[in-house]
């Protein structure tokens, strides 16, 4: 669906620079070249003959009747059928321009810049003066030129939406430094032309309208709140300040800045609460902390005896990990099943990549529990801001652990697999990792494994076990043909399915291999690199 309300801005700016009596103002022809590169980043349909007439004039659009130019080779073939026109492409299906009919006249249009005006330079149909590139402008600089124009022109609610569908583009992920807009906020202080956005931006009092939480109003202010709630990082949060705290000067933002930084330089006493106090409530309950690489993680372990599948038990384990420039503290629950080690001929082992199932510990916490909870981050983990007091953050670890009383993962899993899970419809299962419940791509709980593959193996595992060769044949057999007609990587052929398949035919034995997820696939990586 077009971003209609984009595509409407974009007609009344080009009203705006038709409008334009200023000498100083970049020619129209480039002006209007960025804008319509502007647009493109949306998505949005082709505007040009809401204002084709404008274009035309100012010489960024052109107008070909292409009867006239048999050297161009566009056959009928290529031409469309209906009155309202359509793309034309060449014989490599690279876009030539837009085609429309008018007055029984075929007319293509292309824009100033494009690869096929390229072309019509080269051929000499254009006019020389038009053989001139048009001047590329950074996004900053563009909106910046369009606000000065729209305040002279006096124009509020262009200096408004345009404001505001900058903010909400950069805010939005929208732009890269390609495009001007810089990734730090230094990056924003040393920039001129955000710099004097800034100043029309105050000097209209645009602080002085609606605003928006909903990231799909590109044309209403960002709530300055909203965003700092789930702003992530240092970098990030002034950004936001930046283009929205307007009743913060920039050297005040500046000194904000600087004194965060500071605060941040104690971050590594502020990180070394986290292994004594997480410690101090799993100890007693018998989980035993291993120290793990890489730094800001911390791995605690516990052993389960097994007394069901005469495995060598289960083990449990609970790993933390910091990401400090995105100020989050995540926990991922995970088991080693004993069967699933009995199956593999292994002992318990400490390592990640062993893991038979894991689940982010957001992922189990109740709606009374997140509801509110200004101790959960943008991720649905924990705040664990650097520039936070001791006393904040020590509060973001209590409810870390109530966030763990709370949750019942491993008593799930051990319940779950393997009777209740291999009792399900295997299909439904392998369905519902492409699509998830009812189209909707969430993953219901119950299936445990994050692999198709791997649940195949589990279903086959099983049937033998119970004896049904028949079934464990037809589940080797769907292997067999998912690994020959579907998207399977190499490194899962190489490591997963080729040595599956070989002891199959050989032995008609299944093997358990490691179970696929991503932590197995990054440890595979690395030993590569």
């Amino acid at each position: 669906m077009s971003m209609h309300e984009i595509e409407d801005l974009v007609e009344e700016t080009t009203y705006l620079i038709d409008r334009s009596s200023n000498d100083e103002l970049i020619t129209k022809r480039d002006l209007l070249f960025n804008l319509y590169c502007f647009e493109a980043f949306f998505d949005t349909s082709y505007t040009h003959f809401r204002v084709m007439d404008i274009l035309l004039k100012n010489r960024f659009v052109y107008q070909i009747p292409i009867a006239k130019y048999p050297q161009l080779g566009i056959t009928d073939e290529q031409l469309p059928t209906d009155e309202y026109g359509d793309w034309v492409y060449d014989q490599d299906q690279k876009e030539m321009g837009y085609a429309q009919s008018k007055n029984g006249e075929m007319y293509l249009y292309c824009d100033a810049g494009d690869w096929f005006w390229k072309r019509l330079c080269e051929l000499d149909i254009l006019p020389k003066a038009d053989h001139k590139s048009p001047q590329k402008l950074s996004t900053p600089q563009l909106v910046k030129v369009i606000m000065l124009e729209a305040e002279r022109q006096h124009d509020n609610n262009l200096l408004k939406h345009w404001y505001n569908l900058l903010a909400n583009a950069i805010l939005g992920g929208d732009f890269e430094e390609d495009e001007g807009v810089p990734g730090t906020f230094d990056g924003f202080l040393q920039n001129d032309h955000f710099s004097e956005i800034r100043d029309i931006a105050l000097r209209n009092q645009l602080m002085e309208q609606k605003t928006s939480s909903e990231r799909d109003d590109y044309l209403l202010l960002p709530h300055l709140k909203d965003n700092l709630s789930s702003a992530t990082g240092l970098e990030e949060t002034y950004k936001i300040r930046y283009l929205l705290e307007f009743s913060k000067s920039i050297d005040q933002l500046r000194s904000a800045y600087q004194k965060d930084q500071l605060a941040l330089e104690t971050g590594p006493e502020k990180i070394s609460i986290i292994q004594p106090f997480i410690n101090n409530y799993l100890t007693p309950l018998g989980w035993h902390y291993v120290g793990m690489e890489p730094e800001k993680t911390w791995l605690w372990y516990q052993d389960i005896d097994d007394d069901q599948y005469e495995g060598p038990g289960h083990r449990l384990f609970m790993l933390f990990k910091l990401d400090a420039d995105e100020s989050t503290l995540f926990c991922n629950l995970a088991v080693q099943h004993s069967l699933i080690l009995k199956w593999q001929e292994k002992q318990p082992s400490l390592l990640p990549k062993d893991w038979h199932f894991h689940y982010d510990l957001s992922g189990w916490l109740s709606g009374d529990f997140t509801s509110k909870n200004k101790h959960l981050g943008s991720w649905g983990s924990w705040k664990f801001d650097l520039k936070a007091s001791e006393k904040v953050l020590k509060s973001h670890l209590e409810n870390l652990i109530e966030g763990l009383k709370q949750s019942d993962y491993f008593g799930f899993v051990l319940v779950e697999f393997p009777q209740k899970f291999l009792a399900k419809d295997l299909q439904r299962i392998l369905y519902l990792l492409d699509e998830g419940e009812d189209g909707t791509g969430i993953i219901p709980k119950y299936v445990l494994f994050d692999s198709k593959i791997t649940t195949l193996i589990a279903f086959a595992k099983w049937a033998t076990e119970n004896n049904d060769v028949q079934q464990a044949e037809k589940i080797m057999n769907q292997i067999e043909e998912m690994a020959a007609t579907q998207d399977v990587s190499a490194l899962q052929k190489e490591v997963i399915i080729d040595p599956l398949l070989r002891l199959w035919h050989q032995k008609k034995a299944i093997m358990f291999p490691p179970v696929w997820h991503l932590h197995l696939v990054k440890s595979l990586r690395e030993k590569i690199e």
